[in-house]
């Protein structure tokens, strides 16, 4: 009888949750349609209507299949992607027309960049996207482009990003000259291409996670994470590696009852190498190794021995290449802007000298009062135009909720006041290279952070919440959990559905 009870219990909760989920996205497409113009268009009403659908059907798929977790991740992220990358309009995510442009570079054999030049050489394919700035694709003069491999110029590049971590889109952008597609589909199949690796990348990610796979799902799957997989920003790479390199953390953490092999060092080691030289104030990722328990390895000499080894190589990594890219421009369109802001890291550096005392209470304060500001801007879309209020509270909420719930692993003690570090690291230095590179010369703010720069402190801060009286041996899941995270996804797909019926009444 108590089975049965308990199959009639969870049939009735995954029936209210198919049904709550629809019922909320339907409300809020009605309230943001009376907010912009008391009634919705043609077309947004269209968009919202196969967004409530898409979520529908991925929430079904979640409760009523047995899919595997990994597969399941691949397809959210591809699906809600894939409506987020037609739906934003030409260019409008931060900075994505530089780095598109660095791509489309890359994709005719253009690696190294000559910094010291004026211009660069570009297609005026570019030109004629760059012209359909925050432009949505129905309303641009694309309709009909073929692409045009007219020589034109730029000064619009994103320069000191390594080339690898533009390949998915340098894919795309070949793909659409190969097959002689308009032009429109160099930014799309750059876009997807991008949001196409993302999604193996998390796949892998929440894979090697096995029990803990949600805090990482839902880090990898937030409205702001998805905005920027489902571009050309390189944010894809760096945000998916870096979940990936927690995520196999996480597997290497908890098979605690064998020893530890050369192959999952090494891989660690490249990983952490990849990410590091992706966004070098992730570096701190590689401070993961710390927390692999010494009975892992052969020996406490072996252990303190490779673990050295480890952080010491992942440092002069990461300082090479902070000290390669210092001799790069950021962008030479940048370059005119940071002139006239008064932008000096050279000057900014002497200041800091000069005024330690003053100048570190200032970046403290700073410091502390900007965290509400970065975690708005993580539900800020487009160019920072838009977004929806309530998605804030929401985020916080569901954050808190998923830490809380999660399957115990234990972590002491003292790996939490590791954890804790590598969070303050990343997010003191990030806040101190935009200060040192971005903001004017004495200024008491600190310019150019954006809430997306945190998106891997926010998945390894997760670590944070996780506390039990005993060590727990993860085991390899096949499907979903049993399917016990349904309320869980019923609200991802409403976070996910509010930003993408925005993104719909805001353009369309």
């Amino acid at each position: 009888m108590l089975e049965i009870g308990k199959v009639i219990k969870n049939s009735k909760n995954k029936t209210l949750n198919i049904i709550f989920m629809p019922i909320i996205l339907v409300v809020l497409c009605m309230v943001n349609f009376f907010a912009k113009n008391r009634q919705g268009g043609k077309g947004e009403t269209i968009i919202c209507f196969v967004v409530i659908c898409s979520m529908l059907f991925l929430l079904c798929i979640y409760i009523w299949t047995e899919i595997a977790i990994d597969k399941f991740t691949f397809l959210f992220v591809l699906l809600v992607g894939g409506m987020s990358l037609l739906m934003q309009p030409i260019f409008n995510i931060p900075d994505e027309a530089t780095h598109f442009a660095r791509a489309e570079m890359i994709s005719r054999g253009i690696i190294r960049l000559d910094h010291d030049a004026k211009e660069y050489e570009t297609i005026k394919a570019f030109e004629d996207l760059h012209k359909n700035s925050k432009e949505v694709y129905t309303r641009s003069d694309l309709k009909s482009k073929e692409i045009s491999y007219e020589v034109s110029k730029t000064d619009n590049v994103a320069a000191s990003n390594l080339f690898i971590f533009y390949l998915p889109q340098t894919v795309g952008i070949l793909i659409a000259k190969v097959f002689h597609f308009k032009v429109i589909w160099l930014l799309w199949l750059a876009r997807f291409v991008n949001l196409f690796s993302y999604a193996l990348l998390i796949a892998l990610a929440v894979k090697f996670a096995s029990r803990f796979w949600l805090p990482l799902f839902f880090v990898a799957v937030l409205p702001i994470s998805i905005q920027q997989a489902a571009s050309a920003s390189p944010d894809a790479m760096i945000n998916g590696l870096a979940l990936l390199l927690i995520g196999y953390f996480l597997h290497l953490y908890c098979n605690s009852k064998e020893k530890i092999t050369e192959k999952e060092l090494i891989t660690f080691v490249l990983l952490g190498n990849i990410v590091t030289l992706a966004k070098v104030t992730n570096i701190f990722l590689a401070g993961l190794i710390l927390l692999i328990p010494k009975e892992r390895f052969s020996n406490t000499k072996n252990c303190i021995l490779k673990k050295s080894l480890i952080i010491t190589e992942s440092i002069l990594v990461g300082g090479s290449y902070y000290y390669y890219t210092t001799t790069f421009a950021i962008n030479l369109q940048q370059a005119a802007y940071l002139v006239e802001m008064n932008v000096n890291s050279k000057f900014q550096l002497q200041y800091i000298l000069s005024n330690t005392k003053e100048w570190f209470r200032g970046f403290g304060a700073n410091l502390i009062d900007q965290v509400s500001v970065y975690i708005n801007m993580l539900n800020t879309f487009g160019w920072f135009e838009y977004g929806y209020p309530a998605l804030t509270p929401i985020t916080i909420f569901m954050f808190a909720k998923i830490c809380f719930q999660e399957q115990k692993l234990y972590i002491c003690k003292k790996n939490k006041g590791l954890v804790f570090l590598m969070i303050m690291g990343i997010y003191v230095f990030t806040c101190l290279a935009m200060y040192i590179s971005w903001t004017s010369v004495g200024a008491n703010e600190i310019m150019g952070v954006q809430g997306r720069y945190f998106i891997p402190m926010l998945a390894l801060s997760t670590l944070m919440f996780f506390s039990s009286s005993e060590k727990i041996k993860s085991t390899s899941i096949t499907y979903i959990d049993e399917r016990k995270h349904g309320g869980d996804i019923t609200m991802i797909s409403i976070m996910i559905g509010i930003m993408l019926i925005t993104t719909a009444v805001w353009y369309y």
